[in-house]
């Protein structure tokens, strides 16, 4: 029972109250006219009114009052009929929240998100309301409309209402702001054959000798730059970049942005509204390397020619890079001359002239003196001994038999087996001879 139900009872109650007072009185005043017409002499008989009328009338008003509390009882009996017809047209609102998340994420400016849907019927209605909180603020503020191109957390209150019934349904939207800021380094590039100047993009890690020139850029908002040149410092006889602390932080007015032209290592970082940081590094160097040249016979007819810098350089064509880019090699024929031109990473050329040289080499044998071609040699036909020339100067060394090689020292060969003769340069063959040795007779 509600509390209209029971305002209708007390006004019944009061109104039974107020009736049966009312009979009392008027049962009392009639008694008393009685008593009074009893004390008084009767000069002359006076008609008393018939018992019948007085009945008639009771029971008239009687009749009244039942049929009011029977309109009144019958009243109150179809109001709480309509209340019960009412309490039994309720609709389940929660089922239209059940595909509703409590939460979502999206990335900031994704116009993709669509926030739920609700699709009601005739007597339904549907009511949004939106409530923002920024991304480092701590309430949230009541706002007309949902944007996802602010970077915060909404929450959202849908509230559905049919005739009595209302439900409430509070989740909230995340949009974030994931991506990283982005520094963008650009050098400006001079063609001298057209006169035309471009502007080219240097990636992060590079090594440059021009000026560079730096900028920021972020798909929501900045907030913050800074860089150093970096300090190094020897430790066990190597260059050592010194820790950070220890390095000298220069902020950056991000809309100046920043002009880079002395020879060091820049560490630039950029910071946006959500904390995402991008770090970028480059090296501008506009001192030319220096080079060495050296040399090493591969044979005779060949050399190995090997250039080496004190800093990393970019490969060439034709030339073999060392591992550890600093060096390149490459086999020439003797009696070659060239001028190689070698850049470093910055792009600093240094120009040094390859040359090789000829080298003699000649071993012979010898019988009796004399040059023979002969590979089979009898020592009843004469000293066997070996001539020798070289240039650059070499070693001379032989193996009989396969036995450990031995510098020779222009004696005569009378042993029996096989000789071999090699002429050494730097610990490398750059020729070699070989022969057997007999002394077996012939008769006549």
């Amino acid at each position: 029972m509600d509390a209209n139900d029971k305002k209708s009872l007390w006004i019944l109650a009061f109104l039974l109250v107020l009736l049966v007072g009312f009979l009392i009185m008027t049962r009392g005043c009639d008694k008393k006219e009685y008593k009074d017409d009893d004390t008084q002499d009767i000069v002359k008989p006076t008609p008393t009114p018939a018992p019948v009328e007085q009945n008639d009338k009771t029971e008239e008003k009687n009749d009244e009052i039942e049929t009011t509390i029977r309109n009144i009882v019958a009243s109150n009996f179809e109001t709480e009929k309509v209340v019960e017809e009412v309490k039994e047209e309720t609709v389940d609102l929660s089922k239209y929240f059940s595909m509703i998340a409590s939460d979502y994420q999206l990335e900031v400016g994704d116009d993709s998100f669509v926030l739920p849907e609700i699709e009601t019927v005739e007597g339904i209605f549907l009511k949004v309301e939106y409530f923002f909180q920024d991304l480092y603020e701590n309430e949230y503020s009541k706002t007309s409309l949902f944007d996802t191109s602010r970077v915060g957390t909404y929450k959202i209150v849908y509230t559905l209402s049919y005739r009595q019934q209302s439900l409430t349904k509070e989740f909230f939207v995340s949009i974030l702001d994931t991506e990283l800021p982005i520094i963008e380094g650009i050098v400006e590039k001079y063609d001298t054959t057209t006169g035309v100047i471009s502007y080219e993009p240097v990636k992060s890690g590079s090594k440059i000798n021009q000026d560079i020139a730096i900028s920021f850029r972020d798909n929501y908002e900045l907030s913050y730059a800074e860089y150093y040149k970096a300090k190094y410092e020897t430790i066990e006889g190597v260059d050592t970049i010194e820790q950070e602390g220890m390095q000298e932080i220069i902020e950056i007015d991000l809309e100046q942005g920043l002009l880079l032209s002395e020879e060091g290592e820049y560490h630039i970082r950029v910071y946006d509204t959500s904390m995402n940081v991008s770090e970028y590094i480059v090296t501008i160097d506009k001192t030319s390397p220096t080079l060495q040249v050296s040399y090493s016979r591969i044979d005779k007819d060949h050399t190995l020619v090997m250039i080496d810098s004190e800093e990393e350089i970019r490969s060439l064509e034709g030339w073999e890079i060392s591992e550890n880019g600093q060096g390149i090699q490459k086999i020439y024929e003797n009696s070659q001359s060239e001028e190689i031109t070698v850049l470093d990473i910055a792009g600093n050329p240094s120009t040094i002239t390859v040359q090789t040289t000829d080298m003699e080499v000649s071993i012979q044998v010898k019988q009796n003196n004399l040059s023979t071609m002969s590979q089979n040699l009898n020592t009843n036909d004469g000293d066997i001994t070996v001539s020798f020339h070289s240039n650059p100067l070499m070693e001379l060394k032989y193996s009989v038999d396969g036995s450990d090689f031995t510098v020779y020292q222009d004696e005569v060969l009378n042993i029996e087996g096989h000789y071999t003769f090699q002429a050494v340069f730097e610990g490398q063959v750059m020729d070699s001879l070989e022969f057997n040795i007999s002394s077996m007779t012939t008769s006549n």
